[in-house]
């Protein structure tokens, strides 16, 4: 069956690996765009890296959504301007190290969790697991920063959980209307 999509916009054939590859960058440009919107706060901002997380994993699934993220990061490292809070090549060094990293074991994770079977349960599941890991990771970390694991919760998890049950009650109402439109597709 020939890729209608493909002879539209592009008058040579990609292979899959190609396709991957263009994936995965556009995944990291996409999440370099969340972390572009962010509500600046110390040490740790509010962006939309969380939702757009779950948007990688759901639509790339975990090994890509892993690589766009990892890609991302490198990108950081480069010192090119990616981060939420600007441009920081010894991002590992920082307040937000641990969030960064939770992001990478996250986007694997929660594109596991709903790589096969892609029902309601599942994703909430995965936006659970997500935001455990990303937090976690980032409190254990910005703890180490800052020498207190209580500040660390106060200023970097307690801040966003009402802004985190936004992004997932925002999320899990595009799966349910994408699921309901794929439906009435078939």
């Amino acid at each position: 069956m020939r890729d209608l999509a493909q002879e539209k916009f592009l008058p040579f054939k990609l292979n899959k690996s190609a396709i991957a590859s263009l994936q995965v960058a556009l995944g990291s440009i996409f999440f370099v765009l969340c972390a572009k919107i962010t509500i600046p706060l110390s040490p740790v901002p509010i962006s939309m890296q969380t939702l757009g997380i779950l948007v990688l994993a759901f639509v790339l699934g975990p090994k890509k959504a892993f690589l766009a993220i990892a890609l991302y990061l490198v990108e950081a490292s480069l010192g090119m301007p990616v981060l939420a809070n600007g441009i920081n090549p010894l991002w590992m060094l920082g307040p937000t190290c641990g969030y960064l990293i939770g992001f990478l074991v996250s986007a694997f994770v929660m594109g596991k969790i709903i790589e096969k079977k892609k029902s309601f349960f599942q994703f909430l599941l995965a936006c659970f697991a997500g935001e455990v890991i990303i937090y976690s990771l980032g409190v254990s970390f910005l703890g180490i920063y800052l020498g207190s694991i209580s500040k660390a919760v106060a200023l970097g998890a307690a801040p966003f959980i009402g802004v985190e049950l936004i992004k997932t009650i925002f999320a899990s109402s595009v799966y349910l209307l994408s699921t309901k439109f794929r439906s009435n597709q078939t």
